[in-house]
């Protein structure tokens, strides 16, 4: 038992596949992203020689995570995203050339796992957003988009469990979102 004057966080993402009894025992506080003019603000603080267009680009593609904004700075997150949004603007086709000459480029990269990653968070979070955008005027397409990112979760999380080939993954990923967008 932990002493009657102790203040325990638990940080939960899906809070509803906790324990009824973890719940019932907790106070739900709900944190929001920070407005973009604060992350901008932070994001010119820490990075003072950024220039304007890539800041402006890290704001939006932040979701409101200074943080997150800084990684993705290092990591080269602007470009990748820029890559993504081609791309992915193809669909419901893919042009796989391209996304073989993508998945080539993230192997071939100095510190290929960061760029694997930011790339695996990017897809997460362009998949998150045609959720959205899909749960507004399609249910179906909603599902469908939602069925393909907990696969492309399934599939990064797999590759870094067992180390299976990123290229294969970034195949079968790209292969996935595609199929959602023919279906949805």
């Amino acid at each position: 038992e932990p002493p009657k004057q102790a203040l325990l966080l638990l940080v939960a993402h899906a809070p509803g596949s906790l324990l009824p009894t973890i719940r019932s025992r907790c106070r739900r506080l709900v944190l929001q992203p920070l407005a973009a003019d604060l992350v901008d603000k932070v994001l010119g603080e820490a990075l003072p020689d950024l220039g304007e267009t890539e800041r402006r680009s890290l704001v939006e593609i932040a979701d409101g995570s200074p943080g997150r904004a800084v990684a993705l700075a290092a990591a080269g997150g602007v470009e990748l995203h820029a890559e993504i949004e081609d791309l992915l603007g193809q669909l419901p086709r893919l042009d796989f050339g391209k996304v073989h000459a993508l998945a080539d480029k993230i192997n071939r990269a100095k510190g290929a796992r960061d760029g694997f990653a930011t790339l695996a968070d990017l897809l997460d979070q362009w998949l998150g957003r045609a959720v959205k955008r899909a749960a507004l005027g399609n249910a179906r397409q909603s599902r469908t988009y939602l069925a393909a990112r907990d696969r492309c979760r399934h599939l990064f999380d797999r590759q870094d469990a067992v180390n299976i080939e990123k290229k294969q993954v970034l195949l079968n990923v790209f292969s996935a979102i595609e199929q959602a967008a023919r279906d949805g």
